[in-house]
């Protein structure tokens, strides 16, 4: 959960494995370069592996979970996630939300995982994942943490869950917001438009929090 398996991945450029049979098999057989937890390395695979063990483990795919224990306590209906040629969910991309069900997670997150009186995400993870656990990120004044990334913004602490192309929930706990980006994502979107969309979100989430 902290990106940092050791395995020989790159994010947009190996995911060819998803297309082989048990790839999730071939996942597993992947080189190691590094001793696990040296090396900060993001990429989604990871999250496919957990949704895999996971869901192995509760005898369900994530997806049910997901929807059961989280996301339909929250008056969310998940719209789609997609599966890979074995039947296991993307864990790690391709879920559909939309716009208000993203700001709605966001506001549960905000007020530390409560909805209703009711503690549905443990607030000791909400803790943690405020908490950098690896600063060795490659982005310039971004940390990460648990699927979050940790940044500052008008002088406030602010985390931002991030997707492919620009999709972003920015949670800034200081100021008591929550903001959601969409984006279009037809086609390829390459590394460069993602990381420039993201910038432009975060200065305007700057803009809107001074």
């Amino acid at each position: 959960m902290n990106m940092t398996a050791g395995f020989d991945f790159t994010e947009n450029v190996s995911s060819d494995i998803y297309a082989a049979p048990e790839w999730g098999c071939r996942a597993l057989q992947l080189p190691v370069t590094a001793r696990s937890g040296a090396r900060f390395n993001y990429n989604t695979l990871q999250y496919h592996l957990a949704g895999i063990a996971l869901a192995e483990r509760r005898g369900s795919d994530i997806a049910s979970l997901l929807q059961k224990r989280v996301l339909g306590p929250m008056g969310i209906t998940l719209d789609g996630w997609v599966k890979n040629s074995d039947g296991d969910v993307f864990t790690g991309s391709e879920l559909h939300l939309h716009p208000r069900d993203m700001l709605r997670f966001g506001a549960v997150y905000l007020s530390d995982g409560r909805i209703d009186g009711q503690q549905l995400i443990p607030k000791e993870w909400i803790v943690k994942s405020r908490t950098p656990q690896r600063s060795d990120t490659g982005r310039d004044g971004i940390a990460y943490s648990y699927g979050w990334w940790l940044t500052k913004l008008a002088g406030q602490e602010v985390q931002f869950a991030e997707g492919y192309g620009g999709q972003a929930i920015v949670i800034a706990p200081d100021a008591g917001q929550v903001f959601v980006f969409t984006a279009p994502t037809g086609g390829l979107v390459t590394g460069a438009k993602h990381d420039a969309r993201i910038a432009k979100l975060l200065s305007l989430t700057k803009r809107l929090l001074q």
